[in-house]
């Protein structure tokens, strides 16, 4: 297919902070890299006919430690500071291993506003931003991802960070919003992880809809974002709220992602 995949394996939160909170956090990423790499017989590096790799690039870790913006960092500064330089440690090793096998790495996906400022990079990830290619972002909002009366958001904090990222390293990176999407818990930590199709607010088809109009529009104004991955496509379980696919809660089919499949085939972007 025509898209940029990327691969996870997943690590719960336990042990993503044993792997960076090991006496040697580089030692560790190289380890995920090599799991990745005899993961399924050579998935990592199996090409298809086309002669392209299936799956594009792989994530090491997921929304592993809260940034400079996070409450966390406020209260445990040091501590937090840690985990981050061992996660810019773990990461380039973790690049490493998979680029010398001709795989790309995914870094940074991070919580949704956790890293608001260039130096929130900068300062904590030298090693990461001198290796990869490609910066991983998450970004969600609630009740919209635009600006909005009312509304609070993270979208486009990429771009802030990612000007005074470009002004250091150059050209040398591209952006994928590993997650993005509306979520209640952006707005009010108390509502719950909950999508646009919660039972206590939902949200119409045709606003979650413009939303995701609005920022198809604001990520195609950057050249060097790739695309972003919506939470969540192939929903089960507590996820439901964030689907894209079957019913809306009054039994009506969503649309979203022919709508979806129709800026494409326009060539806009998606």
């Amino acid at each position: 297919p025509d898209a940029f995949v990327i691969g996870r394996l997943y690590k719960d939160n336990n042990m993503q902070r044993l792997l960076l909170t090991s006496d040697d956090p580089a030692a560790r990423g190289r380890e995920m890299a090599e799991e990745i790499l005899a993961l399924d017989f050579g998935l990592a590096t199996e090409k298809g006919e086309n002669g392209r790799l299936l799956i594009d690039a792989w994530m090491s870790l997921n929304e592993a430690v809260p940034g400079p913006a996070s409450r966390q960092f406020a209260e445990r500064p040091a501590e937090t500071a840690a985990m981050l330089r061992a996660y810019d440690l773990f990461q380039a090793a973790f690049h490493a291993r998979l680029r010398e096998a001709g795989v790309e790495a995914v870094a940074f996906n991070f919580g949704a506003g956790n890293f608001s400022r260039p130096e929130h990079y900068l300062d904590h990830f030298p090693n990461t931003l001198a290796t990869h290619t490609y910066l991983g972002f998450h970004e969600y909002g609630w009740p919209t991802l635009h600006p909005a009366a009312g509304s609070a958001t993270s979208a486009g904090l990429y771009r802030a960070c990612m000007a005074g990222i470009r002004a250091r390293y150059g050209a040398r990176h591209r952006v994928v919003i590993t997650e993005a999407g509306l979520t209640r818990m952006y707005q009010n930590p108390a509502a719950g992880d909950v999508g646009w199709l919660n039972n206590e607010q939902p949200l119409s088809q045709e606003a979650y809809w413009q939303t995701l109009l609005w920022y198809n529009q604001f990520l195609a104004a950057d050249e060097y974002v790739v695309g972003a991955c919506l939470y969540q496509v192939g929903h089960h379980g507590d996820w439901a709220s964030f689907r894209h696919l079957g019913r809306d809660n009054n039994g009506q089919p969503l649309k979203l992602m022919e709508q979806i499949a129709s800026l494409v085939r326009g060539r806009g972007r998606g």
